[in-house]
């Protein structure tokens, strides 16, 4: 090469040395040009410029220079402007392209942004873990990483990532950690990681304002949500309202806080006023930076307002669209379920739900509504009531043990089995909930586990299984020693198989003599809540007579009376049907007599004489001869009460063709005596 030629390539290197350090790509990229112009396919230019276009985001530019380069080169490069491109699925097939021994971490972490793009959120939590495995102290890999796993299925993992909060932590890490902990329920944890990360952002604001304006807008945003999910609602709207009023650039935080702020106002403002708010968010602008998890959310939420603004066709479209967006979304079914019963088609509202359970059967709150579908049709429709009940406590069962073990839940289940007549299956029921919490719970007083023990001692009880009632009452007495019901309900149970223990176990509570009559009602509560019914006193028999017979007869009666005490009677919740139930066998009820009221007569009535015809009238108005003669009339006549006589009725009689002759007459003789004379008043001149 010319030496000259030469010492001017390498004042271009030093130049393009300089630019680097200075990240000046504009004056690196014209740099490198040179060079190639006069050394051509250099390999260390072209390196530096393919790197330098990256660097300056001109992402067209470099695949159009990679194009030129042969087949294979610079795959990392091309793979991430068709990343920034939003060309994802051309990247995922050029990463593929790498041999995995020559993936680097920059490789793998592209790869993991290209899996959460394409929501594998999974796939992403897996390829993050093992990156930041290998770099723990790497802020951003946590951020990301908490971001995967808080659209992943695995939320409840995001304390083992997430670090303690403190005022020095990234407010970044703290706002995703925020995210994965909401979505796993643990809302206080949460809007604690919340508060410390909107400390560290304002902190930010002194070295970037605009940037922590933004960040801190996205924080407040998260922590209403939040304060949403505890029922806190009017913090959260005052919050909302605070950020849309401030007119955030990033329009995905504007349409979300828009979002939520319709759904606590829509029950106020009704429907077609929130449906007003949600224009400004759907535009196609909008709806393109948001993901399908919110663009779905945004759509189900317009059809349940046209639903409610009774817009039948508009929430069909949006449904449409909805279903687009995100077909496997658990809120889709819900709405169009809902759109189905305004409709009045039960039939089609079940369909959907059952296929949308079956094709998702972890998806509780599909469960949880088809199951109250069925429980609304059992008390709808009386003749399939067993039908429905008994669907409703398939799904139920199916549901996760968590769920399907939780108090609430186990009251509805166990009452629907005892409507079917189930009592056993309902027994075994709550068995499996006593150890499923035995196992997963802590054992105290108001723990799940202690809510279904009383539950199942009191059904125990109910339904006459003294020795099973007595064992759980010992349970719970092991809990809470001084819990007065617990003992009282031992002593009931005992009492029907172990007289002793029953009498032993009673030493524990109150006397009668020293307890007052409150008290005494609250002993004589049955541990289910109802008053135990004391026998009847048999009526006194008279004194025997004397005599050998008499004296042992009453002997052997004394005797049998000392046998012991008998366990008290206890009233069952259902009473049988039939009519020896209310009536006794000998004695039929009988239809009860109508009542006939007694005839009353007007005074001085005489029946061997015919009524007045008068006695309607009044008593100074009944002399027929004058008073009734002034009153109708020489016509009188005997008539019923409110008619009239046709003679006294005056009917106007039509005038004859004379009599309209000579009035017309009359009538043009005045007109010609009037005509010609001045009229008054005249015209004035």
């Amino acid at each position: 090469m010319d030496p000259k030629k030469l010492e001017l390539v390498q004042q271009n290197f030093a130049s393009l040395e300089t630019a680097l350090s200075e990240e000046d790509y504009e004056v690196a990229l014209t740099i490198c040009d040179r060079i190639l112009a006069e050394i051509p396919n250099d390999p260390d230019a072209v390196n530096c410029k393919a790197k330098c276009l990256v660097k300056d985001g001109k992402f067209a530019d470099t695949l159009a220079f990679i194009e030129t380069l042969p087949a294979g080169s610079f795959l990392f490069e091309k793979a991430y402007s068709l990343y920034r491109l939003q060309r994802t699925p051309e990247a995922l097939t050029t990463l593929q392209a790498i041999p995995a021994a020559e993936k680097s971490n920059s490789v793998l972490h592209l790869e993991a942004q290209l899996a959460y793009r394409s929501q594998k959120y999974d796939q992403a939590v897996s390829i993050y873990e093992s990156l930041f495995e290998k770099d723990p102290k790497n802020a951003e890999l946590q951020a990301n990483l908490l971001s995967a796993i808080a659209l992943s299925n695995r939320p409840q993992d995001s304390t083992r990532f997430l670090p303690r909060p403190s005022p020095d932590s990234a407010y970044e890490v703290l706002y995703n950690g925020a995210c994965a902990l909401a979505r796993g329920d643990q809302l206080e944890q949460a809007l604690q990681c919340l508060t410390f990360a909107e400390r560290a952002c304002q902190r930010h604001a002194e070295e970037d304002p605009e940037e922590a304006a933004a960040e801190l807008a996205a924080i407040q945003t998260q922590r209403a949500f939040v304060q949403q999910l505890l029922g806190r609602e009017e913090e959260a709207l005052r919050t909302y309202q605070a950020v849309i009023q401030a007119k955030p650039a990033d329009v995905v935080l504007l349409g979300v806080a828009t979002h939520n702020a319709v759904t606590l106002t829509a029950g106020e403002r009704g429907p077609i006023e929130s449906l007003k708010q949600l224009r400004g968010i759907t535009s196609e602008a909008v709806m393109a930076k948001l993901t399908a998890a919110q663009r779905t959310a945004l759509h189900c939420t317009r059809a349940l307002l046209h639903i409610g603004a009774r817009k039948l066709d508009q929430a069909r479209e949006a449904l449409r669209q909805a279903e687009e967006a995100d077909p496997e979304n658990e809120q889709v079914p819900l709405a169009k379920a809902l759109l189905a019963i305004r409709e009045k088609r039960l039939p089609k509202a079940e369909e959907c739900l059952k296929a949308a359970n079956l094709r998702h059967p972890e998806h509780s709150r599909v469960a949880f509504a088809l199951a109250q579908l069925y429980l609304s049709m059992a008390a709808a429709v009386p003749h399939t009531a067993a039908r429905s009940l008994e669907q409703a406590a398939r799904i139920m069962a199916a549901l996760p043990p968590a769920q399907k073990f939780a108090p609430g839940l186990m009251g509805i289940q166990v009452a629907i089995l005892e409507r079917c007549g189930l009592v056993a299956e309902a027994a075994q029921l709550l068995d499996d909930a006593l150890a499923h919490w035995e196992k997963a719970g802590p054992k105290a007083v108001g723990s799940p586990y202690h809510t279904l023990l009383q539950a199942a001692s009191r059904f125990r009880l109910q339904h006459e299984q003294w020795r099973q009632a007595a064992q759980l009452w010992r349970a719970i007495l092991q809990l809470d020693p001084a819990d007065l019901a617990a003992q009282a309900g031992l002593v009931i149970a005992e009492s029907y198989f172990d007289t002793a223990a029953a009498e032993r176990d009673s030493q524990g509570l109150p006397a009668g003599e020293a307890a007052g009559a409150e008290a005494i009602d609250q002993l004589e509560l049955r541990a289910d809540g109802r008053k135990v019914k004391k026998p009847e006193a048999p009526p006194a028999a008279p004194a025997p007579a004397a005599g050998p017979a008499k004296a042992a007869a009453a002997a052997a009666a004394a005797d049998a009376t000392e046998v012991g005490p008998q366990p008290p009677a206890l009233p069952r919740m259902f009473m049988p049907s039939g009519p020896s139930c209310l009536h006794p066998a000998s004695s039929p009820p009988q239809k009860k007599k109508k009542r006939k009221r007694k005839i009353r007569l007007p005074a001085r009535y005489d029946p061997s004489k015919a009524p007045d015809p008068l006695r309607w009238l009044p008593m100074r108005d009944r002399d027929p001869k004058r008073k009734a003669r002034q009153i109708t009339g020489t016509n009188y006549q005997k008539v019923t009460q409110g008619s009239v006589s046709v003679a006294a009725v005056h009917v106007p009689t039509a005038k004859t063709s004379e009599q309209e002759a000579r009035e017309t007459e009359a009538k043009v003789r005045a007109a010609a005596a009037t005509h010609g004379k001045p009229k008054k008043g005249g015209r004035r001149r």
